[in-house]
Parts: C-alpha cells; sequence; structure tokens
C-alpha cells in the first residue's frame, strides 16, 4: 500500500485538505444534510482559511490554544480545520462537563479562546473565570441555536469578548505555512474514570 502522503513532514491536516483542495476543488469535502450544507474541497479550505484570519486578526498566535465545546456541527468541523491550518491548538471539551469538571479541563488546557454553542454559555458564566487566575478566556464566538444573542450579551456583561461564530467567516483567508508534523495540534482528555481528566497532546 502507497500512502497518499509517503512523506512524513506532509503529515498534518493543514497539508492534506490544501492538497485535496488544489487537486480536486470542487469535489464534495463536508456534507451537512441537517444544515442544508455542502461544502466543496475549495469551500471547505477557503472557509477554513477565513476563520484562521479573524482568530488571527483577533490577535490569535501560533501555539494558542482554542477550546471547543459544541454539538456536532459544520461550525465545529470548520473550527476544527481553522485551527489546523492557522497553527492554533484546538481543544474539545466535553459537552458533559460543567463545574469542576469543567474548570479542570479549561485550567488545564489554558485556552486563549474558545468556540461554544449558545446553549453551554451559562456553564461557563457559572465558573466565574473572570475571578480565575488560572483562566484567561479571551474572547468567545458562539453558534447559534436560537439563544445566541442573549448568550453574547450575557459573556459581555461578564467582561468578556464575543460575537456570533457566522463572524469568523468574514475575514480575508490566512495564508499560514502548514504547522510542522511534530507541533502541538490538539489536547485531547481522558475519560476521566479513575480521576481527573489527563490532556493528552496530540
Amino acid at each position: 500500500i502507497i500512502p497518499n502522503f509517503p512523506n512524513q513532514q506532509d503529515w498534518t491536516l493543514a497539508t492534506v485538505l490544501r492538497t485535496h483542495a488544489a487537486q480536486t476543488p470542487d469535489a464534495p469535502c463536508l456534507l451537512a444534510p441537517e444544515e442544508e450544507l455542502e461544502l466543496t474541497y475549495a469551500q471547505a479550505l477557503d472557509t477554513a482559511e477565513r476563520i484562521a484570519g479573524s482568530m488571527a486578526a483577533a490577535g490569535a498566535a501560533r501555539g494558542d490554544r482554542v477550546a471547543i465545546m459544541a454539538m456536532n456541527s459544520s461550525a465545529l468541523v470548520l473550527t476544527w480545520w481553522a485551527t489546523a491550518v492557522g497553527g492554533t491548538v484546538q481543544v474539545p471539551v466535553n459537552t458533559n462537563y460543567e463545574g469542576e469538571f469543567l474548570r479542570h479541563q479549561l485550567t488545564v488546557s489554558d485556552p486563549r479562546w474558545a468556540v461554544i454553542d449558545d446553549a453551554f454559555t451559562e456553564r461557563f458564566l457559572a465558573l466565574d473565570l473572570p475571578g480565575d487566575t488560572n483562566v484567561d478566556i479571551e474572547k468567545f464566538w458562539v453558534i447559534d441555536s436560537g439563544l445566541a444573542d442573549q448568550a453574547i450579551a450575557d459573556l459581555r456583561a461578564a467582561g468578556f469578548q464575543a460575537a456570533r461564530w457566522e463572524e469568523l467567516r468574514e475575514t480575508e483567508p490566512l495564508n499560514a505555512p502548514a504547522p510542522l508534523p511534530q507541533d502541538l495540534g490538539a489536547i485531547f482528555f481522558t475519560s476521566g474514570t479513575t480521576g481527573p481528566s489527563k490532556g493528552v497532546a496530540m
């Protein structure tokens, strides 16, 4: 079997996305029938690079952690791909977590940015994060399921920057070098069955 990317220096999600977008730009890449959404490789890459560009414009630097707490959606996938092409680090957070379980994952991963479903806003506000010196999230981008306006207002009232997730797609694409295979790409957490979840560097 010959791998599609035999050079291990190409083993990054950014390289894979850009290669397929160049070779098969019109092929289907992301299908979300429940959202009536279908993106080709070219469209998916463009969107991911725009999201990465918006994060960079907000101040996100390579290596910054981006906490993502969202149910399955195209926004979740595109945010993940944006971290891959932008050199930031995705930190998927268990959508069942709240209270000290949620605080633990935030404390361990130290995210500077967060993308969350509007329904999870109260869980973050309940932690009183502005008073927690171990967690320093600068900005939230909120995925709308009907509660985004209130969620953004509540986050701003608590002292955070907050905006709709859709705004991430409005900036010019970020044309950044692909991360290296040895760069940190994600922090995944264990189930925590024998104690607090451990963050696994990927």
